[in-house]
């Protein structure tokens, strides 16, 4: 809702907080997860997390391109590709996160990352990505 109506930097507060509210505060969270959830369960966490992960990524990369600082933008820039990496490790095949992690990275100046990643979005079948490879 937040990024419906123009708030990045709300909307990215709200990704960060469902990201913490799937991580683990003490060990005796982690034993006690371990013990009463099963591997069905852990695996339905998977698309929420992804979509979180996926979420930030694309709001910190819109915040970067249109921060006025370098400086800012290349810190929310890398902090985009992180989170991207995050969907990508839980879904590597999903071109979106690859395309987001790309130009996350183009943003952050780590350019050959990002034609790696824009190469591999094509490989996978994603349309629309030659333009990002020209740019580069």
């Amino acid at each position: 809702r937040r990024l419906a109506l123009g708030d990045n930097g709300g909307a990215a507060t709200g990704y960060r907080c469902g990201l913490e509210q799937l991580n683990f505060e003490t060990q005796r969270d982690v034993v006690w997860y371990l013990d009463n959830v099963g591997a069905k369960e852990k695996e339905m966490l998977k698309p929420t997390k992804f979509a979180l992960h996926l979420g930030l990524a694309k709001v910190l990369t819109e915040m970067a391109q249109v921060s006025l600082k370098l400086s800012d933008r290349l810190v929310l820039s890398t902090e985009a590709a992180s989170q991207a990496n995050g969907a990508v490790e839980l879904d590597p095949v999903n071109t979106d996160a690859i395309v987001v992690r790309g130009k996350a990275r183009m943003e952050s100046q780590d350019f050959e990352a990002a034609r790696l990643d824009f190469v591999e979005a094509v490989r996978l079948g994603a349309r629309g990505v030659e333009e990002h490879l020209e740019e580069l």
